[in-house]
């Protein structure tokens, strides 16, 4: 019979053995069929202009900003995404979302960008919701995927 510990570093974990053993017991709340995500509290404003994006901005699970004009925001090096994760594992993901507030009608765009192991995939450029007359979304669903010990990419998915 398989031995299965939950714990806080790895989770659940299934080795063989012949008992089973919670530690530490982990709920998935639940309310009318909904899952309940925890995220960290959003810090202050990020900030105008290019940024570079830290690993715990990135876990709010939502990037929120006028960038005040054409704007490049990076994201952290494979090295520290890493270090800011628990026990990160080779296909690992995490999602976000980027929110470009601008309140002009001029072109102010948020280009995301790859920090040292990155690679970005889909179209990096986030809009701002209203550009000349031109509706756009003003946002971007983002999934940062680590696709070995020295890299990640991350991918546009919405």
């Amino acid at each position: 019979m398989p031995k299965v510990t939950i714990t806080d570093a790895k989770g659940l974990v299934q080795t063989t053995g012949g008992s089973t053993n919670i530690e530490n017991v982990r709920h998935l709340r639940s309310g009318g069929g909904q899952d309940t995500v925890k995220y960290a509290v959003p810090a202050a404003a990020l900030g105008t202009g290019n940024l570079t994006i830290t690993v715990a901005q990135i876990k709010t699970g939502i990037l929120e900003e006028d960038p005040e004009g054409a704007a490049t925001w990076t994201l952290p090096t494979n090295a520290l995404l890493r270090a800011g994760l628990d026990d990160p594992q080779t296909g690992d993901t995490l999602d976000f979302c980027v929110i470009n507030n601008a309140t002009s009608t001029a072109d102010e765009p948020i280009t995301m960008a790859a920090g040292s192991g990155g690679t970005g995939v889909g179209n990096l450029i986030v809009e701002a919701a209203m550009v000349a007359g031109e509706v756009n979304s003003g946002s971007a669903l983002f999934r940062i995927r680590l696709t070995s010990a020295t890299a990640y990419s991350f991918y546009r998915l919405a």
